[in-house]
């Protein structure tokens, strides 16, 4: 792996700014041989194939590098695979020791755990807000079970309060209509005992007149006599 460093790294050292220029973050570089890293996502995956793709069209891919002596003609790129993750050399330590060596499946299979851990953490946050909001709603209930009693507690204050307010009026009304009646019945007795007063003095006055008439009657003819 020495050599091939070695006869990398003139190519590696004439492309390196026109490497960078072109969107590639350069991560590492041992010994001539530079390595990039990218993201363990779908997007990393098609970010790698795009950057293999690349090199392969120009004629600087793995297999190109292998038939010109090992890098002699340039710089060149591809996917480190398990073959790369398993070389002994400082590549293959590199790769062994700042990476993830997985197939497609693995992936699948890691991306299916993490949905599936998604799920589980999605339905355990909608259960633990179905039960806050059993929570919220048993204590709305409790809450307008309260206040509707207090409200029928009021209507019923309210109407006895009325009902005996009519009774106390009402009352009121028939004292006072009683005591008018009364006072009318007392006001006419009091004109009928009035006149019949009246009547009565009419005639002791009769009475009068009609004694003192027969006293000077009987004073005459007591003197004819004489």
């Amino acid at each position: 792996m020495g050599d091939i460093s070695r006869r990398v790294e003139t190519g590696l050292k004439s492309n390196w700014l026109s490497l960078i220029l072109s969107g590639y973050t350069v991560c590492g570089v041992l010994r001539g041989v530079l390595v990039r890293r990218l993201s363990s996502d779908w997007s990393g995956f098609r970010s790698a194939m795009s950057f293999e793709n690349e090199f392969n069209s120009t004629g600087h891919g793995k297999t190109h590098f292998g038939l010109d002596g090992c890098g002699v003609g340039g710089m060149y790129g591809w996917v480190a695979r398990e073959d790369d993750y398993k070389f002994d050399g400082v590549v293959g330590n590199f790769l062994s020791r700042n990476g993830d060596l997985k197939t497609i499946k693995d992936i699948e299979d890691e991306d299916l755990r993490k949905n599936k851990q998604l799920v589980t953490n999605l339905v355990h946050l909608v259960d633990e807000k179905n039960k806050n909001l059993e929570q919220v709603q048993l204590q709305y209930n409790e809450t307008s079970y309260s206040l509707r009693n207090l409200a029928s507690q009021h209507d019923k204050l309210n109407k006895k309060y009325n009902e005996e307010t009519l009774k106390m009026q009402q009352d009121q009304k028939d004292r006072l209509e009683k005591m008018s009646n009364e006072r009318e019945e007392l006001k006419s007795k009091m004109e009928s005992q009035k006149e019949e007063l009246k009547l009565q003095i009419e005639e002791l006055e009769k009475f009068k007149a009609q004694s003192e008439s027969d006293r000077e009657k009987l004073v005459e003819e007591k003197q004819k006599k004489r």
